[in-house]
């Protein structure tokens, strides 16, 4: 199992129950929309959901993951600044 396809499984059962739901995956980022106020509530969801992936499939080698958010009408590059 890849390590990307795992995490897009544990964000998912994560979401379960959210208001907020999985809508685009491109290019090793998983796009995920939810209103404003779950903001912190999704954004921990799925750093652990990721971190939980890359601990289970490749413990040994060191990663991080970084989180962005947008709000509509926000330009991409934004998200991480």
């Amino acid at each position: 199992m890849s390590v990307f396809k795992l995490a897009l499984y544990l964000i998912s059962r994560g979401l379960e129950g959210t208001d907020a739901r999985i809508v685009h995956t491109q290019y090793g980022e998983i796009i995920v929309e939810a209103r404003d106020a779950i903001e912190d509530q999704v954004k921990v969801i799925v750093k652990e959901s990721m971190e939980e992936a890359l601990d289970r499939i490749i413990s040994e080698v060191p990663f991080a993951v970084e989180i962005g958010w947008l709000k509509l009408g926000d330009e991409v590059s934004e998200a991480l600044s």
